[in-house]
């Protein structure tokens, strides 16, 4: 089994791998297998039945095997466009001249929160 998904990796993205991990069976389906679970358990399925419930079973835990196997994988590698995007937009760093310091050190900011904090808002 490992060798049929150990190709895993060379073709999920970060999406499939999203919407593999909250992949679950719907309502209705759930409530079906649990009820042939309950019932193969007391022996009373028929052996129609007992082939369905034994696909389940097998679907089940191939879902199983491939949700493991796409936790283990290394976090997606970042792509050539993503990195040139990020690189386009580091380049406008420290671009923009407000005309005004804007930093957390700023004298005017502490100025203006010293005046603002002694103006007791009295109207006159």
């Amino acid at each position: 089994m490992d060798r049929l998904v150990s190709p895993l990796g060379e073709w999920l993205t970060p999406e499939s791998v999203r919407r593999l991990l909250a992949l679950q069976p719907d309502a209705d389906l759930q409530a079906r297998v649990d009820e042939m679970a309950t019932r193969h358990t007391e022996g009373q399925l028929t052996p129609e039945a007992q082939a369905e419930y034994r696909r389940y079973v097998s679907y089940a835990t191939f879902i199983a095997i491939l949700k493991s196997k796409a936790r283990q994988l290394p976090a997606m590698p970042v792509t050539a466009e993503k990195n040139a995007a990020r690189d386009r937009f580091e380049r406008h760093f420290g671009e923009v001249n407000l005309g005004r310091a804007t930093g957390a050190d700023n004298e005017g900011i502490d100025a203006d929160l010293a005046r603002a904090y002694a103006d007791n808002h009295e109207e006159g």
